[in-house]
């Protein structure tokens, strides 16, 4: 019952990724990919090739554990497998500049719970970094604030500026 949870779990965040713009609004532009977030789309794509080579491997062995229920052996890696393919999905999507606000690996920030930003010059390759404080929008403990830092290229700095102060 709880593997077929998380699959369906699973199920429903890769859809709800793939069609982020009916809730998120449109795509307004894109800032391109770090070092840092290639660096985490190549740890999930190793991940999902990882749990490719396990659950091939259990399969085709003779020797397998036969205390193991063939349900879990097949679920268990579809589930991970589903799992690297969300978060690489996610990470190729992340820094995306939308109509209600902006995509981070992390989520999405609205604008609206932005209480706060700044900017910082980076020394080389034309760098920034975008400072935000803002209120996360589930508000179980209402008076937390979080801090996150953004990098960038600076050339991005007046588009973003432009949508940073209207809220």
């Amino acid at each position: 019952i709880i593997m077929a949870l998380a699959l369906t779990a699973a199920i429903h965040f890769f859809i709800k990724e793939t069609k982020r713009g009916d809730y998120l609004g449109k795509l307004i532009f894109k800032i391109p990919r770090d070092k840092k977030t290639n660096a985490l789309i190549f740890f999930w794509v190793m991940m999902g090739v990882f749990w490719i080579y396990l659950s091939l491997n259990s399969f085709l062995s003779n020797g397998g554990n036969y205390y193991t229920s063939p349900v879990i052996m097949i679920t268990t890696p579809i589930l991970w497998l589903l799992i690297s393919m969300l978060n690489v999905y996610r990470t190729l999507n992340s820094k995306e500049i939308r109509e209600k606000g902006m995509t981070t690996v992390d989520g999405f920030l609205y604008w609206e719970n932005i209480m706060d930003y700044k900017w910082i010059k980076t020394s080389g390759m034309n760098g920034a970094v975008l400072e935000l404080t803002y209120r996360p929008r589930k508000k179980i403990l209402p008076n937390r604030k979080i801090r996150k830092l953004i990098t960038m290229n600076e050339k991005f700095i007046p588009q973003i500026e432009k949508y940073l102060r209207k809220k």
